[in-house]
């Protein structure tokens, strides 16, 4: 019956012998594959994945029939759960840990005390494995698993585990674009610690909804969420969780053309930071400050902004997305002055940052400041170039209001080509 705790998907081996347990897990898995419960998927060559093992479709209901009567009082199901999801919680920490930091929130979901490559404390005694030599390809192979995870370890009443995984999933999946699967991690650990009375971890969860509702355009309801989530960290004295939200705040003040507020806002995102020794925090959050005294005309203001970010990102040896966002507002500040020349020497160092990263948004925006600022400078044959080549990535990534933008700019670009 234990096995159906796997879901409907292939299963890592780590999470089959947290589940099975006892003095010899690997022998017990041995046994189960000699007698044709558990088919091992051995992963390609290029898949960072471990060996992972399947149910027959049978057999996976079967399964879920018996664990429907397993007594979850006992030391059975339960028991068996919460070793996964503490074995899971592990691993997934371990791996955002070595991961550089580009978000701001990522910060506090970062798990704390044991170093990288030791377990959960516990009967685990290494949390690595395959996460070391490649964790985010790690994190992605393992993904569909662990959101699972998150959804039975919610029906089974575990939310304790499910709260601690979700904080140590949603930045990995942030980063990679997973937002559908962001969006059910973190509705199920909202519930989750309200069930607990866990304020702060709900606080947190509704801050990340609000961070997917702005993403989505939903400003109104991304506005409730904002506002919730800044009254209850005020309330309890949190302020690195309001730190995160008044950064966020900002952005969406911004785009609601409430550029007074979003300045301020902004200002204090970034104080907050700063008072608590995160410089880190600052630098992140310094693009929408920087954006938010542009849309009040205070450019001035911004450039000095903008000017400080890049060189507390180089101090820092700042990640290179951070930086190549930092380059990417002082490029637009640029633009702004009418200093084109300075605008394309930032943006053009952004685009070269960008080559290590995965983060194809980010680079859309360098290669169209490089292209505006292109135009600036006379250079009409180079922003042509430039624009071809973002229409063609915008229309790689599926992004059509990118591709429709750009078709635009494209159009007054080959004005006077004849």
């Amino acid at each position: 019956g234990l096995l159906g705790l796997l879901g409907s998907v292939d299963a890592p081996a780590w999470a089959v012998a947290a589940l099975v347990g006892g003095a010899d897990p690997e022998a017990a898995v041995d046994q189960l594959i000699e007698a044709s419960l558990l088919d091992p998927v051995v992963p390609g060559a290029a898949d960072p994945g471990e060996v992972r093992f399947r149910l027959h479709d049978l057999l996976r209901v079967y399964a879920v029939e018996l664990l429907a009567e397993w007594d979850p009082s006992g030391d059975g199901a339960a028991t068996a759960l919460h070793r996964m999801l503490t074995m899971a919680t592990a691993r997934v920490g371990a791996a955002v840990r070595l991961l550089p930091r580009t978000l701001t929130w990522s910060h506090r979901l970062a798990p704390a005390g044991a170093p990288p490559g030791r377990g959960d404390g516990g009967d685990h005694d290494e949390a690595g494995g395959a996460v070391w030599p490649d964790p985010a390809g790690w994190l992605a192979a393992e993904r569909a698993f662990l959101v699972d995870a998150v959804a039975a370890g919610a029906a089974a009443g575990s939310d304790r585990e499910v709260v601690a995984l979700a904080e140590q999933m949603a930045p990995a999946l942030w980063v990679g674009g997973h937002w559908i699967d962001l969006d059910r991690v973190q509705r199920l650990a909202g519930g989750a610690a309200r069930r607990l009375g866990d304020e702060r971890a709900e606080l947190l969860m509704t801050y990340l909804c609000g961070v997917l509702l702005l993403v989505r355009g939903d400003l109104v309801a991304a506005a409730e969420c904002f506002a919730t989530s800044r009254r209850g960290f005020e309330r309890l004295g949190d302020r690195r969780g309001l730190a995160f939200v008044l950064g966020d705040q900002a952005v969406l003040e911004d785009y609601r053309n409430r550029t007074g507020v979003a300045v301020a806002t902004a200002e204090r995102a970034v104080r907050l930071f700063r008072e608590d020794g995160d410089e880190l925090g600052a630098i992140l959050a310094s693009p929408g400050l920087s954006a938010a005294l542009r849309g009040l005309g205070r450019l001035d203001d911004a450039l000095e902004v903008d000017l400080g970010a890049v060189r507390a990102a180089t101090a820092a040896a700042a990640p290179p997305l951070v930086l190549a966002r930092c380059l990417n507002a002082l490029a637009v500040t640029r633009l702004l002055r009418d200093d084109a020349g300075g605008a394309y020497l930032a943006a053009r160092e952004a685009a070269r940052l960008l080559r290590a990263t995965s983060d194809r948004y980010v680079l859309l925006a360098a290669l169209r400041h490089m292209a505006l600022a292109a135009v600036g400078l006379g250079r009409r044959r180079d922003a042509v170039r430039l624009f071809e080549r973002i229409h063609g990535l915008a229309v790689d990534l599926g992004d059509r209001v990118w591709a429709t933008g750009l078709e635009r700019d494209l159009a007054a670009a080959w004005i006077g080509d004849g």
